[in-house]
């Protein structure tokens, strides 16, 4: 328990020194947006494993889902990329329980890219 706590700690940290600077902060590449995608996919699949009934601290996962998302919209990335990254990594079976598990302006912003990658 103690890991799991430390490890939260040390990810909230990371996610306020990220966050940090980032109004106004300056657009990524395509390339780059395309990587944070496949991260957010990552920690999307992470959310869902916990959930699947494996040890998997669900409270890190969902904050590195939450930060990489919102870095993701700061700098401009396209709804359309994320989209697209998240049909090529999870099925839909897995795209609807991870918005199942989601806050509702979360699962949102998921539901809409997918969305925009099929147009």
């Amino acid at each position: 328990m103690a890991r799991v706590v430390a490890i939260a700690l040390a990810v909230v940290a990371a996610s306020a020194a990220i966050g940090v600077g980032t109004a106004g902060a300056a657009r990524w590449s395509g390339p780059v947006c395309a990587r944070h995608a496949t991260w957010i996919g990552e920690a999307g699949s992470d959310i869902i494993r916990h959930y699947a009934g494996k040890v998997y601290p669900a409270d890190v996962s969902y904050l590195l889902f939450k930060n990489r998302i919102e870095q993701f919209q700061q700098h401009g990335c396209s709804r359309a990329v994320l989209g697209r990254a998240l049909v090529e990594q999870l099925t839909v079976r897995e795209r609807a329980r991870l918005t199942s598990l989601l806050p509702a302006a979360l699962a949102r912003t998921i539901r809409r890219a997918v969305a925009a990658a099929s147009v």
